[in-house]
């Protein structure tokens, strides 16, 4: 690391300084954009409606049914579980396809668990390479994407 005068010091914070003091001095652009207002409302109804656009309202938020938050920690289960077999899906089918590739070359396919999620279970991690039937197909353990 080099070492810096005190004269270096005094100019290049005077120069931050007047630069500071000089981009106080300018002004913003307008804003050319029409900022609208919304509302959140549980379930719509026509009367709502007119009443929120006569207060000045332009847009609604509706909540389609009652979801209570039980049920959307549900739905975001399910659609966590939908991805993640998706993933696993993908993963196979992609790996399937390397190893005739990695038998004919006697490279090992190394599966690697990652911090996203994918084959953090040691269960899912052995059923996942054990899928393959193959000695071409191996774990790669990464203690560092393990721990979370």
């Amino acid at each position: 690391m080099r070492k810096i005068s005190r004269r270096e010091l005094v100019m290049t914070s005077t120069a931050t300084g007047v630069g500071l003091i000089m981009a106080g001095q300018l002004r913003a652009a307008p804003c050319r954009t029409a900022l609208k207002k919304a509302m959140y409302i549980g379930e719509p109804r026509e009367d709502t409606f007119k009443a929120l656009k006569d207060a000045g309202f332009d847009g609604v938020e509706v909540r389609a049914g009652n979801t209570t938050p039980e049920q959307a920690a549900s739905i975001r289960e399910r659609a966590y579980i939908d991805a993640h077999n998706r993933s696993m899906d993908s993963a196979r089918e992609h790996v399937k396809k390397l190893i005739p590739v990695a038998e004919e070359t006697k490279v090992v396919i190394a599966l690697e668990n990652v911090w996203n999620n994918f084959c953090v279970k040691p269960s899912i991690f052995k059923w996942m390479v054990a899928s393959f039937k193959s000695p071409w197909v191996k774990a790669y353990f990464d203690v560092g994407n393990h721990v979370k």
